[in-house]
């Protein structure tokens, strides 16, 4: 019994200490990514301390527009969005730039899931509305899809668990968002995972 619970022990020690460093170091920090090896590597261009205010990032996403500019000390440095991969924010929010706009990026474990809401008329009723979006890739730098159930069999034609796991546990593109509290995981997120071990 006093091993396991000294490996639990130690194995909580270690995950804090990993934690506490990869927060500090990278965590306060809001910039840019100019590539999706930055991004992976959690490398920033034009950074910035967010606990300081030292810098902001304005993206510009208005009417598609091309480039948005980093302050960072009372310095602007304009970026074309084609050409950077995304930035981090004040908010410890990563993005992923695509086709000159902007998706969250929630979860990069086995395939990577965006999210991004919009303005959308109602079909019935005035005034627009916010709707929520929910995208995937299936590499860093693959076209974003949008969340649904044929577009995730297509994407992973090759992994039969995966479809079967798709087939039985949701019933509609609406139920592939749900995220399990207890797992700590998106519940497509697991599945998948499972499915390739």
């Amino acid at each position: 019994m006093k091993p396991i619970i000294i490996s639990v022990l130690i194995i909580a020690i270690v995950s804090l200490s990993f934690t506490r460093k990869y927060g500090e170091g990278h965590f306060d920090k809001g910039g840019l990514y100019a590539s999706s090896g930055d991004f992976l590597k959690h490398r920033l261009t034009y950074a910035f301390e967010c606990s300081a205010k030292e810098g902001y990032i304005h993206f510009n996403g208005l009417l598609g527009a091309d480039k948005g500019y980093v302050m960072v000390r009372g310095e602007k440095h304009p970026f074309s969005k084609e050409s950077v991969y995304g930035y981090r924010d004040c908010q410890s929010h990563d993005y992923r730039i695509y086709l000159k706009r902007a998706y969250q990026i929630l979860d990069t474990a086995g395939f990577y899931l965006y999210y991004q809401y919009e303005y959308e008329q109602p079909v019935y009723g005035k005034g627009m509305v916010k709707a929520d979006h929910y995208y995937f890739s299936t590499t860093p730098e693959s076209k974003l899809q949008r969340m649904t159930l044929e577009n995730l069999k297509i994407a992973f034609a090759e992994n039969t668990k995966f479809q079967y796991a798709l087939d039985a546990g949701f019933r509609s593109d609406n139920e592939l968002i749900s995220y399990d509290r207890y797992l700590h995981s998106y519940k497509i997120k697991y599945l998948f995972g499972q499915s390739i071990k």
